[in-house]
């Protein structure tokens, strides 16, 4: 399964809006680069906008939502 770790963005309802960074390395260049995906996730704890939450890859519940807060970090 897979499971990232991501800054709330934005809470309306039950569906949350994650930040989801990670590092890349140009082949050309070898320089590091920052890269953010945004996912959408299905809230069931209560998670805040700033909160560091991880996320799980589920079965899909919506058209945009596949993935599952399964725990509150910070």
């Amino acid at each position: 399964m897979s499971i990232f770790l991501g800054k709330v963005h934005k809470v309306t309802g039950c569906n949350v809006k994650i930040y989801v960074e990670r590092y890349k390395v140009d082949k050309k260049y070898k320089k590091s680069l920052k890269r953010t995906t945004k996912i959408m996730a299905h809230d069931e704890l209560g998670v805040q906008e700033g909160q560091t939450v991880k996320i799980q890859l589920c079965a899909p519940i919506s058209k945009l939502k596949k993935f599952r807060v399964i725990e509150v970090i910070k």
